[in-house]
């Protein structure tokens, strides 16, 4: 009976917890973790904050007395760094719930002056001895309203919450807090350094002063915390290669997969912790919930808008192009409608950049004052979409799936103005001097902030980390203008720009790059920007010698996305850049991929080529005849090294064929060479006969092989070959329109054994067209790597001194793809007169620039084949046509 006494008693006691943790769980986490939004079909990331007030109710809602004034929370002693983060709360009136709606705020937003509103912390050791204590004051600044965007996967997950909701595309405000008596301002944060205080076991905040105009602050604090190398080593192995790359994004000048254990353990020794202060919900302290949207566009009001477009509908305005990569080749269906029905004679553009074709294929539509429709097979490649004025654009039907898509790509800047400097660190890595890229835009935005056409902005290159720029300073630092380029940009414009703006406001709204390199050397720590006028920055950097690899042809245009695509350049982070992003001192940039000048079609057009041998002896120059189609090339071809077919591959050449026989040299005689293909290798005899008399006789054998005629006269003569059921080429004749032809390339073998050009730099600029021909075995190609190095790439001292255009890699690889070097499925090859019956792709093309940060003089470029089989390399000088400006070789920052 004891024993039953004691399990019914222990049984009670089980269920009387048990009734008490379920009141327990009713009364506060329903109250205080499950707290109700007033956005309720908001996509949102919560977060706990606690309440700082001076005023005697410690929620702003709750009749109860809190004391809310200070909060303390206990820390350990193994944290790194401490993060606090502050939002103002500004208290809506009862008798005016509109104060803080989506026109009031931009108004207070665009004030140059704001409450200002001051946060106090005090550190303590474990006996209550004060270590430290600073006051930061801090702007309350409304935080912005924006308009909710949800794609259709989004609505079927949140059929419950947005039942609540009668216009899923409500404005809400980008902050809001569980309290719908507040309006939140923008979150500000400050960052304390604990190896400063090793002893400091307790941190308390207090809000010191509170203007009328703010109802208190919300704040949450995080603590971070180190990993052990074993810990960091085992979650670095456990990341995939998306994470590694998201994580390592922005932290180094360099990808993550050549990152040292040292740096991987750097990386992933810290994490931040949430912290909770000290005593008990609504005795204590006062919880709230803190909501951030995501995915949201910043919401702007103008005057005659349209109104809200489908989330389908795109929009193409006068001075804003859309761009689509084309996956496949196939119909597209499209329709468009003008947002102004007022036209005359106005048109909408359609720009094919075929992958394949070395120029695009332009239509132009009408536009009607109605809804038009077009439909057309479009190539594999990039479609640009321009028009006379601003359109909505809806697609019914694109390729592929891939290709259904607008994709957004967005890019970091940040704003550096009047009292608004940037800080950035320079890193060098290994002690190299390191290449800088400074990206200077100018906003061009109505609606906002505008560059002055006469700002000034500066870059200061400082020898100390911790020196600042300023007016009491006695250094002098190192120091270089920075130019602008007010053109409008047609790519990129501010991201988050709706659709409803009209057309003034939609377009110009950011001007075109202006890049300026620096090699900053190794006493070089700290870059500061400043500038009259507001400006948007993007800094990078590389290690002066970290090889940049691309793959050919895929990387020849980099229109579709390609996680292999490593960056040239790599974005820096300015000092204090959270507190930079929170306080509005940065932007996104929403971007394009944008079509890439024909590299094969410039050579022809807007360059002059010279053949440079390399410093061996010339006894390895092979002669290579390689198919080409186009007729622009060829009418521009030497005579000389221009073949054409004498009849068609199925037809003996016994009857005579008229030929016109000229070359550009003065002379009246010419001695043409003959070539010639055959399936068959067995000796056989042939006759040449010019004007029905035989001029030559010989045996010949292989399959291929080459004959020189003896001195003929120009002029139209009849050329016959009996004999023979070979394929017949001959040189030096007026090119014809619609006939087959071979051009003859010269190149030198490539083995395992490096090879080096000297290359005599006497301009600026300095262009190398390199192309590799690669042996086919059985019609295949391995794949193959080459390395190309700038041996004596020690910078002059010039190169130190001042910003240049543009900035020399010194060493590059590039991987050709295992078909063939033009990205086509042609079973076409190149024949090679001097090596027997071997047989070539028909090349691949790479160019490779000497900028102008490298002096004038002679420079030394070795070339290694590190992977594959051999082949043979053809190296030339490229020479810009007088008074031709063009962008040959553009180098992507980013993967797109």
């Amino acid at each position: 009976m004891r024993i039953l006494g004691r399990s019914i008693l222990f049984l009670c006691l089980i269920l009387f917890i048990g009734l008490c943790y379920k009141l327990w769980q009713d009364l506060y986490q329903h109250d205080h973790l499950n707290i109700a939004t007033p956005y309720p079909n908001a996509v949102t990331e919560r977060n706990d904050v606690y309440l700082l007030s001076n005023t005697k109710a410690g929620s702003l809602t709750a009749d109860t007395d809190i004391p809310s004034s200070t909060l303390s929370f206990k820390i350990d002693q193994r944290i790194e760094r401490l993060q606090v983060s502050t939002i103002a709360l500004f208290p809506i009136p009862d008798n005016n719930p509109e104060a803080f709606n989506q026109k009031n705020v931009d108004i207070m937003r665009q004030q140059k002056q704001y409450p200002r509103y001051s946060i106090e912390y005090t550190l303590l050791d474990e006996h209550n001895n004060h270590l430290s204590q600073n006051t930061y004051w801090f702007n309350a600044k409304p935080s912005r309203w924006v308009h909710q965007h949800e794609n259709q996967q989004d609505v079927n997950l949140k059929e419950d919450r947005i039942a609540h909701s009668d216009n899923e595309n409500d404005l809400v405000p980008e902050i809001f807090l569980s309290d719908s008596s507040v309006h939140a301002g923008t979150r500000q944060t400050i960052f304390l350094r604990m190896s400063h205080w090793p002893t400091a076991r307790r941190l308390k905040i207090r809000l010191q002063h509170q203007p009328a105009e703010i109802a208190g602050a919300s704040i949450y604090v995080r603590q971070n915390f180190s990993r052990s190398q074993e810990e960091a080593t085992t979650l670095w192995r456990k990341l995939s290669e998306s994470k590694r790359t998201r994580l390592t994004e922005g932290v180094n000048m360099y990808p993550h997969y050549i990152w040292t254990s040292a740096e991987i353990d750097a990386l992933l020794s810290n994490y931040w912790q949430h912290l909770g202060p000290d005593g008990v919900v609504d005795v204590d302290f006062t919880t709230l919930g803190l909501y951030r949207v995501t995915d949201a566009q910043p919401a702007t009001v103008a005057d005659n808008s349209s109104p809200s477009l489908p989330a389908s509908t795109l929009v193409v305005s006068k001075g804003q192009n859309l761009t689509f990569p084309i996956h496949s080749t196939g119909e597209v269906q499209l329709t468009y409608s003008p947002l102004n029905p007022n036209i005359n004679n106005q048109d909408i553009t359609l720009t094919f950049h075929n992958l394949d074709a070395p120029t695009p294929t332009i239509v132009k539509q009408a536009i009607n004052p109605t809804v038009s429709t077009w439909q057309g097979t479009i190539p594999k490649g990039l479609l640009e979409i321009s028009a006379d004025q601003a359109l909505e654009i809806e697609f019914q039907k694109m390729p592929d799936e891939e290709s259904e898509h607008h994709k957004k790509h967005f890019k970091r800047y940040f704003l550096v103005g009047p009292n608004q400097p940037l800080t950035y660190p320079i890193e060098h890595w290994q002690g190299q001097a390191t290449p800088v890229q400074i990206k200077t835009r100018a906003i061009i935005n109505p609606s906002g902030l505008s560059t002055d056409i006469n700002t000034t902005t500066t870059a200061n290159w400082l020898t100390d980390k911790n020196t600042a720029v300023n007016s009491n300073s006695h250094e002098t630092p190192l120091s270089h203008r920075l130019s602008l380029d007010y053109q409008p940009s047609r790519y990129e414009r501010l991201a988050g720009g709706q659709l409803t703006m009209n057309e003034a406001e939609f377009t110009n709204r950011v001007s075109v790059e202006k890049s300026a390199y620096y090699l900053a050397p190794s006493s070089i720590h700290t870059l500061q920007i400043t500038s009259t006028s507001p400006v948007l920055v993007d800094v990078s950097t590389r290690p002066f010698k970290l090889p940049l690899l691309r793959n050919i042809p895929d990387h020849n245009r980099s229109w579709f996305d390609d996680e292999s695509y490593i960056p040239t350049w790599f974005n820096l982070r300015p000092n204090d850049y959270h507190t930079l992003i929170s306080q509005d001192q940065s932007v996104m940039l929403r971007t394009q991929h944008r079509p890439l000048i024909d590299r094969e079609a410039s050579l022809n057009e807007q360059f002059t080529s010279e053949q440079i041998p390399p410093d061996q002896a010339q006894s390895n120059l092979n002669q290579i005849l390689v198919p080409e189609s186009s007729d622009e090339k060829l009418s521009t071809a030497s005579p000389v090294r221009r073949y054409r077919q004498l009849s068609p591959a199925s037809t003996q050449l016994n009857q005579p064929k008229k030929l016109n026989f000229s070359n550009t040299s003065s002379h009246r005689t010419l001695s043409p060479s003959l070539v010639y293909t055959s399936e068959n290798g067995n000796p056989r005899k042939i006759d040449i006969a010019l004007d029905n008399q035989v001029i030559h006789s010989q045996w010949i054998t292989g399959k291929w092989g080459k004959i020189t005629l003896p001195q003929i006269t120009k002029g139209l003569r009849s050329l016959a070959i009996r004999g023979s059921t070979e394929q017949w080429f001959t040189n030096q004749v007026d090119f014809k329109i619609g006939e087959r032809y071979l051009i003859q390339k010269d190149a030198y073998s490539l083995t395992k054994q490096q090879m080096t050009y000297t290359i005599n730099k006497t301009t600026a600029d300095t262009l190398l067209n390199f192309t590799y021909y690669r042996e086919t075995t059985n019609n295949a190609i391995e794949d193959t790597l080459i390395e190309v190095r700038l041996l004596n790439t020690k910078p002059n001292d010039s190169a130190e001194k001042k910003l240049s255009n543009s900035m020399t890699i010194p060493i590059r690889h590039w991987r050709l793809a295992p078909s063939s070097g033009s990205g086509s499925e042609s079973k076409e090859h190149g024949l090679m007169l001097n090596r027997g019956d071997r047989k070539t792709d028909t090349g691949s093309h790479f160019v490779y620039r000497l900028g102008d940060d490298l002096p004038v003089g002679q420079y030394q470029v070795q070339f290694s084949l590190l992977e594959g089989s051999e082949g043979y390399f053809n190296v030339s000088r490229l020479t810009p046509i007088e008074g031709v400006e063009i962008d040959y070789f553009r180098e992507s920052n980013d993967a797109y």
